[in-house]
């Protein structure tokens, strides 16, 4: 019975040292995946570049989640690009509460203008016109510069995320913060891009990346998809 439990507990001790030693590596496992994907899309200036990295189409998921007045406040922004008549739109809606109190159509043109089919429509739907995946350089060289604040791994599904403490001038601006500010930047890695597969260049790309302060009461995210999504599942 002795020998029974000193080898039960050498083992558990090998388990718990293995698993403290992927997660001390982990960081480098994640970021040589996460940064080619980043590298991949960010920065894109003008939507239509994605019609070259993404032939087959692409859609863009943007949501920004934030309280006002005690009441929760969701804005989503869904825009797909068509591969056959090369066409970027989609929609952008508002919720308050339970209930969706604004929504309209959204068109991108190829000068690079994003614009509502209805002008109608309050500063509150729709407060910027362009995205931060659009300006920020991201790659493998920034993340490993950048200081961690987590990072995990789900071994049921596969699924890896990082955390960074980031100050940058771009997003303090799009976020309506100070510039010396700090924020949350968690990116998300599902199971097909931490697999061996190349999934970089076909339509299982997606890097869905958070921006947030004050413990996730507000936060933006932006996530580009390397397929073109069916319009009516939204």
């Amino acid at each position: 019975m002795k020998k029974f439990r000193l080898a039960l507990a050498t083992l558990l001790s090998l388990v718990i040292l293995t698993g403290c030693g992927l997660l001390i590596n982990y960081r480098g496992k994640l970021e040589s995946k996460i940064g080619p994907a980043a590298e991949k899309v960010y920065p894109t200036k003008n939507l239509y570049e994605l019609f070259d990295t993404f032939p087959k189409g692409f859609t863009i998921r943007v949501s920004d989640s934030f309280d006002q007045d005690e009441i929760s406040i969701y804005r989503k922004i869904v825009l797909y690009g068509k591969p056959k008549n090369k066409r970027i739109e989609g929609y952008v809606s508002l919720r308050k509460g339970a209930n969706e109190v604004e929504r309209v159509n959204l068109v991108y043109s190829p000068n690079g203008k994003l614009s509502a089919e209805n002008s109608n429509y309050s500063d509150e739907l729709l407060p910027y016109k362009e995205f931060l995946f659009q300006k920020l350089t991201l790659n493998k060289k920034v993340f490993s510069k950048l200081k961690v604040i987590s990072k995990s791994y789900n071994w049921e599904t596969g699924e890896g995320e990082i955390e960074y403490g980031i100050k940058n001038k771009d997003i303090n601006k799009f976020l309506h913060l100070g510039k010396d500010e700090e924020v949350t930047m968690a990116v998300k890695a599902d199971s097909d891009l931490l697999s061996d597969n190349d999934v970089l260049s076909d339509g299982d790309y997606f890097l869905p990346i958070r921006f947030y302060q004050n413990l996730l009461k507000s936060w933006h995210s932006e996530g580009i998809i390397g397929s073109l999504e069916e319009e009516n599942n939204d």
